[in-house]
């Protein structure tokens, strides 16, 4: 053979091997395999899993708890997130799955979304119930009970607007079937308009509505049919172990001048029911000193989740 075809074919050889190996190396993994991640495909279909296979147009996901693997197509999936994690001692406690208990921090409730088809009702004291069912993932019915006597029924909604933001509102009426006098039987109204930033595991909510009560159910002296109170909600959870989340809460009535705040310990590890226990306190025109009173003692607080 030729020796300048020779070494034109080796040349070649060279050539390709090299720009297969530049071609290889110059793919870069897009995602950690030392993270648990959550994927939502096109189909709404959601898995946890870390990636331990990943090429140009595709992924394999391995969720540790099950040991399943999942081929999927980049094209296939609608988004991917890491799930929360949070640092202890410099450890990293990685969550493997969703908080299925965030609907609600204590009394205030988050704007992430419904799951479909879902019934969940909320207690507080064993007394104060409040039932949701979720139409779809952005529409969902309320209704509320004191002492398991229908109070108040509503509507919520909530959409995703972006990378961990959420944007919903709450509108209900509130009524007493009890009442005798016609012009008492129409308790009130309420509406809020809310945003919740993060996820499941780790997100706050900021709020603002007004609360409307029938006037005739108070000696006052006006010619007005509603005593409108404004107020205004920051909640906080923040999801610090497998099982437990901490949950706090602030509620300010600018009219008044006072409000009160709540902190509580939510158990998190069973997707279908929890228990959270804490405490609130009263605080008067936000100026009180800190000197113990009745006013600002802590009153304990138990309440309880359940789904269906």
């Amino acid at each position: 053979m030729n020796k300048k075809l020779l070494l034109f074919i080796i040349f070649i050889c060279v050539f390709f091997i090299l720009g297969k190996a530049q071609t290889d190396t110059a793919f870069a993994p897009t995602y950690d395999k030392n993270i648990n991640y959550i994927v939502i495909t096109n189909m709404d279909t959601k898995h946890f899993g870390y990636v331990i296979e990943e090429t140009k147009n595709s992924i394999t996901l391995l969720n540790k708890k099950t040991n399943y693997k999942l081929f999927l197509y980049k094209s296939e999936i609608k988004s991917i997130e890491p799930t929360t994690s949070t640092t202890k001692k410099n450890n990293i406690i990685e969550l493997e799955d969703e908080n299925e208990n965030a609907d609600y921090y204590m009394f205030a409730s988050s704007t992430l979304l419904f799951e479909s088809g879902k019934i969940k009702a909320n207690y507080h004291w064993g007394l104060i119930e409040n039932i949701t069912f979720s139409i779809s993932e952005n529409w969902a019915i309320t209704a509320n009970t004191i002492f398991f006597l229908p109070f108040s029924v509503g509507v919520k909604c909530a959409y995703k607007v972006g990378k961990n933001n959420y944007i919903g509102g709450n509108f209900f009426g509130m009524g007493n079937l009890n009442s005798r006098n016609p012009d008492q039987s129409f308790v009130g109204y309420g509406a809020k308009a809310s945003i919740t930033k993060g996820s499941s595991n780790n997100n706050f909510t900021v709020a603002g509505g007004i609360l409307g009560l029938n006037s005739s159910l108070f000696k006052l002296n006006t010619t007005q049919p509603f005593l409108n109170l404004y107020y205004g909600n920051f909640a906080y959870c923040n999801r610090f172990s497998n099982k437990f989340s901490l949950n706090t809460e602030v509620w300010y009535f600018p009219e008044s001048q006072s409000g009160f705040a709540g902190l509580g310990f939510k158990r998190v590890s069973n997707k279908f029911s929890s228990w959270t226990l804490g405490c609130y306190t009263v605080l008067n025109n936000f100026n009180n000193s800190f000197s113990i009173n009745i006013k600002t003692i802590p009153i304990p607080y138990i309440g309880y989740s359940q789904s269906f």
